[in-house]
């Protein structure tokens, strides 16, 4: 029999076809037999590397880190061959090669958050022959927030918000956090 199997979560590049035995169901437990069956829109755009929710953010072009692996050297690629300027890197150890290979000579790396660990290798000849500076951003004190509040005031920026959560459903808005399916910020209504 064929089967499906997700190997882990993020959708359908994680999927594999396997030929496995007929299962034999255990006590309490029942044998059910699927047709078809269908994956998300989510997983849809993943493998075709689009991203909806960007759709008209003024970006030039976007590219999916999960639909394209080596996403550093499609940005300097979009910027005919030159790199660019600055990168926001926000996934840590798993993504900072990228990153590097993302940066024009002379680039700036923002290292502002480490999603993927508090550790990892660094090419250090990449970094020193790309002449790339790397910068570590913390949140900041109370003042710079509220600094941050005005301007945003100010200009009339709105941000992206995927999910607002009444306060009663602190929980869910926690997992949808910690899932990879929102874009832009997850809120909770006080």
């Amino acid at each position: 029999m064929k089967v499906v199997r997700l190997k882990s979560p993020a959708g359908i590049t994680n999927l594999q076809l396997l030929e496995e035995g007929l299962p034999a169901p255990k006590a309490g437990e029942v044998l059910v037999r699927l047709r078809a069956s269908s994956l998300s829109p989510h997983d849809d755009f993943v493998v075709r590397g689009i991203i909806p929710a960007a759709d008209g953010l003024g970006a030039d072009d976007l590219i999916h880190y999960r639909a394209t692996p080596a996403w550093g050297e499609k940005a300097k690629a979009l910027t005919g061959g030159r790199g660019v300027d600055h990168v926001i890197e926000v996934g840590g150890p798993a993504t900072f090669a990228q990153s590097m290979a993302a940066c024009r000579l002379g680039g700036h790396i923002a290292l502002i958050g480490v999603l993927s660990g508090f550790a990892g290798e660094v090419l250090m000849p990449a970094l020193f022959s790309g002449q790339i500076r790397v910068s570590g951003i913390s949140i900041g004190s109370r003042a710079d927030q509220e600094d941050m509040i005005r301007a945003i005031e100010v200009n009339g920026i709105k941000p992206v918000i995927d999910t607002t959560f009444a306060l009663a459903e602190i929980a869910a808005a926690f997992a949808c956090y910690q899932g990879t399916d929102h874009f832009g910020k997850v809120s909770i209504e006080i």
